[in-house]
């Protein structure tokens, strides 16, 4: 066991407490312990809350965390912020809620939930596309999506917006998707027009106005340069 401490950023300290592993990020005033028992959270003093402790557990988002109760159940649970379990074991996947929206799947089906815990499931010929984060989360009101092995968007009702038209396609950050077509890497704006043109092997997300991309063949297409947008 580990003696871990917590500071704000003008490096005051607020509180240390035991753990067997690490402290996750504060998310909306909890953050979680991950310790050889397991997943618990804890508040801004150091304090356990819920007085429970999961088999693995997410941050809080929208209000809601997503965790799993034990090691022989494989489907995820959501819990609210007084540590009662809303959703119970109902899904092999759900993402973090974001904008009010997250996620979710099963063996067979896909689909779209919102905080008030309407499903929108979607058409079985949709996938969610495998994107540069891995397909973790929603990151924005149009949703990529793979149909008949072309990726297009949709929105958060599960409505078709950009046809499947593209090879490979991430999520929109700061209003552009990177996008694959023929081969070649470019970006599009929500109205589907490239305004950054095919060309490049590979290309990352916008964060703070710059996105990674290969400019280049390589081997493994890692990234090597900066764009602009």
């Amino acid at each position: 066991s580990y003696l871990l401490a917590c500071i704000n950023t003008i490096d005051e300290l607020l509180f240390t407490i035991n753990a067997d592993y690490f402290i996750g990020w504060f998310s909306e005033g909890y953050a979680i312990v991950d310790s050889k028992d397991g997943y618990f959270y804890i508040d801004r003093n150091g304090n356990k809350v819920f007085d429970k402790t999961f088999f693995y557990a997410h941050g809080f988002h929208n209000g809601y965390a997503i965790m799993k109760l034990n090691y022989q159940n494989t489907k995820n649970s959501v819990i609210n912020k007084k540590g009662e379990i809303v959703l119970d074991s109902l899904y092999d996947f759900v993402s973090d809620f974001n904008d009010g929206y997250a996620k979710i799947q099963t063996k067979n089906q896909r689909g779209i939930i919102d905080t008030n815990f309407n499903v929108t499931y979607l058409d079985t010929a949709m996938h969610f596309a495998y994107t540069v984060d891995e397909n973790r989360n929603i990151v924005s009101n149009l949703i990529p999506v793979t149909i008949n092995n072309k990726v297009g968007y949709i929105d958060w009702k599960g409505n078709i917006i950009i046809n499947p038209v593209f090879d490979r396609g991430n999520d929109f950050y700061e209003g552009l998707a990177s996008v694959s077509l023929g081969g070649k890497w470019g970006f599009i704006d929500t109205t589907w027009k490239f305004v950054i043109e095919p060309q490049f092997s590979n290309a990352g997300c916008f964060s703070e106005g710059l996105a990674p991309v290969h400019t280049e063949y390589s081997i493994n297409g890692s990234f090597n340069s900066f764009i602009d947008k």
